[in-house]
């Protein structure tokens, strides 16, 4: 009886939280899922940045525990990010239309500009404002999410068999995005670009009038760096070998370094890191009309490269405004609160609406068999049994009424079979027969023999119209039956495949 009243505890304290009865603020998890590890900022509801409670940063291993470490309690909300290969963001303009039909109108005109099928993804956006395009007609000027549904729910299936409630997913550009914004960093009408460089991969987000519009991918990011660095290097002092743990702590520690032998391993990624961020840019002033770009704003691990700020403004003349801490994407995950741009699958964003109704159930059901427990255990088993046999004695009865009309049948048949058999027809070898040639295309709904010629006639349908003339074969080529006829036949739509149907009627006799 103890599990079970601490399990009225537990639903009850569920249930004062779900109907908004709990007192004090609501607490929100930012949880930031990276390459190599995670990290989970708690804060209240709404807050700004400044009411950030506590940190928590581990290897991705240590997800499984992200309960017991962070003491994460059944209430506490938890955004999370996610990055994949099928997911995109794409920029675009559609003509002035009704909101529930943009979605459409822009499977149509980005299908051809994602890596997967469009049909299959799902789409969330976010309307930048309207323009005039030519001849003064207005669009809309859209920033598009394509993503496949499946992969996220795989994600979060994943996180809520940990006991994690996952309550919202978004792309980790619109949470750097929102801790930007969350801190007035930029000015509602400057433009500035957000590169994150990740372990495996840098994203470039451009931001307009405070709204994310325009994203790109590049597979490149700190790791590259590390290894690039790893090989002999011949130096004044001989030669030296560094393995990927020594390229890692010089990176670390030195950052981009004085030594030429070094920097000379480095150079090339740097290089095109660097390219790439510059003509990202040149094609978002080119593609969007927008004005030219020359500061950046940096985040992620690889952002933290010492010296990297001042080599992008020394080869490209872009300027960076600041380096955000590591924790700026879990920041920015907890302060969110735009949910048009949530892209977690829809069967996880009902939870919480049916949430009242489940616990509910549940809290009537345990006190139900609590109550049942104690007033009426002494009688369940005596009322279960006695149960049984009146569903014993009903069958029975039921069977024995089932059996006059089968008997009253069985003795129809029975002399249906007799006069025929009389006029020297065999039933049983007829049917056998037909049965033996009757092929799996064909489904036969009459089978009437006579004493008259023709003995025989059958109907049905057959799925295969070009095999009519195979199936009569087949019964012509049987030493039981001669004078095949196709009596008549017509040709019909099938209801359940693409195929067309023919339905027949066929006569013939018995050999004599």
């Amino acid at each position: 009886m103890k599990a079970i009243f601490d399990q009225l505890k537990r639903e009850a304290s569920a249930l004062i939280s779900t109907i908004g009865l709990k007192t004090g603020s609501k607490k929100v998890i930012g949880l930031d899922i990276g390459h190599k590890t995670f990290r989970a900022i708690r804060s209240d509801e709404g807050a700004r940045q400044s009411d950030i409670k506590n940190i928590l940063v581990k290897d991705i291993p240590c997800l499984k525990d992200l309960n017991r470490d962070f003491q994460v309690q059944p209430d506490e909300k938890i955004v999370i990010n996610f990055h994949g290969d099928n997911v995109a963001i794409r920029r675009a303009s559609v003509p002035l239309m009704p909101y529930n039909e943009i979605a459409t109108a822009l499977k149509w005109q980005l299908k051809d500009n994602v890596q997967f099928d469009i049909n299959k993804a799902m789409i969330k956006f976010d309307i930048l404002g309207e323009k005039e395009a030519q001849a003064g007609i207005k669009k809309l000027d859209v920033i598009a999410i394509i993503y496949k549904e499946e992969d996220i729910e795989k994600k979060v299936d994943e996180l809520k068999k940990l006991g994690l409630n996952i309550q919202a997913v978004f792309l980790s550009e619109f949470a750097l995005n929102e801790y930007v914004r969350h801190l007035n960093m930029v000015s509602s009408h400057d433009k500035v670009a957000i590169v994150d460089i990740g372990n495996a991969r840098t994203n470039i987000a451009i931001i307009e009038n405070k709204k994310l519009c325009f994203s790109r991918d590049i597979a490149m990011g700190g790791d590259d760096i590390t290894e690039a660095m790893t090989g002999v290097v011949v130096s004044d002092k001989g030669k030296m070998e560094l393995s990927r743990e020594d390229a890692e702590k010089i990176k670390c520690e030195q950052g981009i370094p004085e030594d030429m032998k070094i920097l000379s391993l480095m150079r090339p990624v740097l290089e095109r890191l660097t390219s790439q961020i510059l003509s990202s840019l040149e094609y978002c002033e080119s593609q969007f009309s927008c004005t030219i770009l020359r500061k950046i704003i940096l985040a992620g691990s690889g952002s933290k490269l010492k010296g990297f700020k001042e080599y992008v403004l020394k080869e490209t003349g872009i300027e960076t405004l600041s380096i955000l801490p590591e924790a700026a994407c879990a920041t920015g995950l907890s302060l969110i609160s735009d949910s048009s741009l949530n892209i977690i699958p829809e069967r996880f964003a009902t939870e919480k609406k049916a949430a009242f109704k489940k616990i509910s159930a549940r809290m009537i059901f345990i006190l139900a068999v609590s109550l049942y427990l104690i007033s009426y255990g002494l009688l369940s088993a005596k009322a279960v049994s006695l149960k049984n046999n009146i569903e014993v004695v009903k069958s029975q009865w039921n069977n024995i009424k089932d059996m006059k009309p089968v008997k009253k049948r069985v003795v129809e048949i029975t002399n249906a079979v007799s006069k025929i058999s009389q006029h020297g027809l065999c039933c049983g070898s007829i049917m056998k027969e037909l049965s033996s040639i009757t092929p799996a295309y064909v489904i036969l709904n009459t089978l009437a023999i006579g004493k008259d010629a023709p003995n025989i006639r059958i109907s049905g349908i057959i799925s295969k119209g070009d095999k009519l003339t195979e199936f009569m074969k087949e019964i012509e080529g049987s030493p039981l039956f001669e004078n095949v006829k196709l009596k008549f036949s017509n040709q019909r739509a099938s209801e359940v495949s693409s195929k067309d149907i023919l339905n027949f009627e066929i006569v013939f006799d018995v050999t004599k």
